[in-house]
């Protein structure tokens, strides 16, 4: 008997210690969860910085700290307003956004040294037991910044010259021609003061257009060799005077005292070996020299002056002498020289084309952009050097020349050189007819543009390296969350079981099972973002929609209707992309966000229009607030402006969501092509 008792002591011995054993493995886990979420969250790749209700840093990991040059001791408990620039209070800027998913600000940020860098912060709001908090991933876009503004320069800079020399070629009156050259070159120089002098028959430099904020007056002479004023060495030398600060310079004329000038620059204007005048170009601003770039500029604008005045004064030279056939024949002869010298302006290629496509003349600049001799070029059509996948398009309007039906066009194309490279040109085509209607020949200019289509590859490059890291960003971020949520719900489950609260306790097992359970939900939707669609890529938008119906919203357990009426054959390739990308935002926002049970697509096309809608039972919105819909909402009206047509958002708290789309039909110029709008 005592032997029974002994053994029932020890089973109730061991069993105890075994149950103490297993309730200490269940105390120690949420420490491991949470000690593995900081370590995810200090080691991330992005700056990260946590803030609390109040504006407050509560976390930040290494890589913030690399970012703005504090220790973390020094930025802990710190308002956020020192690192970013806000005019509102701290709290004030952050309300707005603690129960808002996915927005985007693009602030000033400023680091230890004071140095200001600007930034695009993504903002992730969290709510743990009732407490707020705000998950801000910061980048540095400086390089994105610089890479748009030169892109956006060289292209206004090309356009701008290209438009004015075809705007003024046909001018007859001086006035009027320099008055619009005064104006481009001002806008192209970002100058304050602009002045063009020309040389009279007296030898004098006369003022004959100015700015009116600047000592120079239309009509102010000077004579040529007049002091050692710039405008003098520019006239004796034949090249450009520049000085990075006019008012330090020693050799500064007195009707310039008292006016705010520094960085200047004077460009001769070339006829032939003459030097007829000069264009000046002056800067208020400070520490605003002009640049190599700009001086080339303002060298081709002078080369633009003396082609279009010299074509002026042979058009009133023309007039006046119609009744002498002997001067209008010579009057025609350097007329004829003008347009050859125009034809050879070194910045643009020029041709003259039969209408069987043969090359009847072309320009050195032409030339050398194909990598053909004239001898060359002799045996071959403009069609053998037209890239193939442009050869379509070009051949539409070409024939719609021949037939009558236009008298020019304007295509970007691409040729290919004799070495085999591809050269990108925008080409402006014009055609003279005989009487009968037919076409003559064809006159065409063609600019290079390859160093923009490279800039253009290279902000695209950059783009989607940037897609990828938001992927990355968004993925890391929904585990972090997640983790970081386990974690405190964790700390509170065994908080809770300490003190026997088992109803508490099986509330917060309900809400871990739902974080769990969100947290697969989104990371199925990242999967599907890397790996659909890319945006340059061909879109079957029926085909990419249903796919990604059945991969991501049924299997999330939402219920979904796509229903066409009238066929998307004639649809533009662009429309199905910029149409697919609206779509995915939609249906995005409905999962994440709106936690719709059931989505519909409606798409309905016909010759005349295009509509479409997405429809869902969320939880709604007010699209009246500020930044309803963050940064999805934005992007879908932008794709809908690209393809000209009309986004509007109908939603209201609990009634769910509308996204409707509709455009009218464009006429199309080649294969999948919209009109500019």
């Amino acid at each position: 008997m005592e032997w029974e008792n002994c053994q029932s002591r020890e089973s109730i011995t061991y069993d105890l210690e075994k149950d103490q054993g297993e309730l200490k493995q269940m105390e120690e886990r949420p420490q491991t969860i949470q000690k593995q979420a900081e370590v995810l969250y200090d080691s991330a790749p992005n700056t990260l910085i946590t803030v609390n209700a109040q504006g407050r840093i509560s976390h930040l990991n290494q890589q913030a700290q690399v970012m703005f040059g504090y220790t973390r001791d020094e930025l802990l408990d710190q308002p956020i307003g020192k690192l970013i620039h806000q005019s509102l209070h701290d709290r004030d800027f952050l309300s707005p956004h603690l129960q808002s998913i996915g927005a985007k600000l693009e602030v000033f940020a400023v680091r230890k040294d004071g140095s200001e860098f600007p930034a695009e912060i993504a903002l992730s709001p969290l709510q743990i037991d009732g407490e707020s908090f705000l998950t801000a991933d910061i980048r540095d876009i400086t390089e994105r910044k610089q890479i748009k503004e030169s892109l956006y320069q060289r292209n206004s800079v090309l356009e701008a010259l290209h438009q004015t020399m075809l705007y003024l070629v046909d001018r007859r009156d001086v006035g009027d021609i320099l008055e619009v050259l005064l104006a481009v070159i001002r806008e192209l120089l970002k100058a304050s003061q602009v002045s063009i002098d020309l040389i009279e028959a007296d030898d004098q430099l006369v003022t004959r257009a100015a700015t009116a904020d600047q000592p120079l007056k239309v009509g102010d002479r000077m004579r040529r060799g007049e002091g050692s004023w710039l405008s003098s060495q520019v006239m004796d030398s034949g090249r450009p005077a520049v000085l990075e600060d006019y008012a330090a310079w020693d050799g500064r004329r007195e009707l310039f005292e008292g006016y705010p000038i520094h960085a200047i620059a004077i460009v001769p204007i070339h006829q032939g070996e003459r030097v007829i005048g000069a264009i000046n170009v002056s800067r208020s601003e400070e520490n605003k020299p002009f640049s190599d770039t700009d001086i080339y500029v303002a060298e081709q604008l002078a080369q633009m002056v003396a082609l279009v005045l010299d074509n002026a004064q042979l058009y009133a030279r023309l007039e006046s002498e119609l009744t002498d056939r002997r001067k209008m024949e010579e009057t025609l002869r350097e007329s004829r020289e003008n347009f050859q010298r125009y034809f050879n302006m070194g910045t643009v290629g020029m041709c003259v084309t039969s209408p069987d496509m043969k090359w009847i003349e072309t320009n050195g600049h032409l030339r050398k952009m194909l990598g053909y001799t004239d001898e060359e070029l002799d045996r071959l059509t403009w069609r053998d050097l037209t890239h193939s996948e442009d050869l379509d398009a070009d051949l539409v309007m070409f024939n719609q020349m021949l037939a009558n039906e236009r008298d020019s066009y304007k295509l970007d194309k691409r040729f290919i050189r004799k070495d085999g490279e591809t050269v990108y040109t925008t080409m402006y085509a014009s055609c003279y007819r005989n009487p009968d209607g037919t076409v003559r020949y064809l006159l065409a200019s063609l600019v290079d543009i390859t160093d923009r289509k490279e800039a253009e590859a290279a902000l695209l490059k950059l783009t989607a390296v940037e897609e990828r890291q938001r992927l990355a960003r968004d993925l890391h971020d929904s585990v972090n969350q997640s983790i970081h949520s386990l974690v405190l719900f964790s700390e509170t489950l065994t908080s809770t079981l300490e003190r026997n609260n088992l109803e508490r306790a099986r509330q917060i097992a309900e809400r871990l099972q739902e974080s769990a359970r969100q947290a697969l939900k989104e990371t199925r939707l990242l999967l599907y973002e890397t790996q659909a669609l890319a945006p340059e890529r061909s879109v079957d938008l029926i085909q990419a929609l249903e796919s990604r119906l059945a991969t991501v919203e049924q299997r999330a357990g939402v219920r979904t209707q796509l229903i066409q009426e009238g066929s998307l054959e004639d649809c533009p390739q662009a429309w199905s992309e910029n149409l697919f990308w609206i779509t995915i935002e939609a249906l995005n926002n409905a999962l994440k966000h709106a936690q719709a049970r059931n989505v519909k697509i409606l798409m309905m096309s016909s010759p005349q229009r295009l509509e479409m809608e997405i429809i869902d039972d969320g939880a709604g919105f007010d699209p009246g607030k500020p930044r309803a819909g963050g940064l999805g909402l934005r992007n879908m009206r932008e794709r809908a402006d690209l393809i000209g047509g009309e986004l509007v958002i109908r939603s209201s708290p609990g009634k769910g969501t509308r996204v409707c789309f509709s455009a009218e039909a464009k006429e199309q110029h080649g294969p999948h092509s919209i009109t500019d709008r």
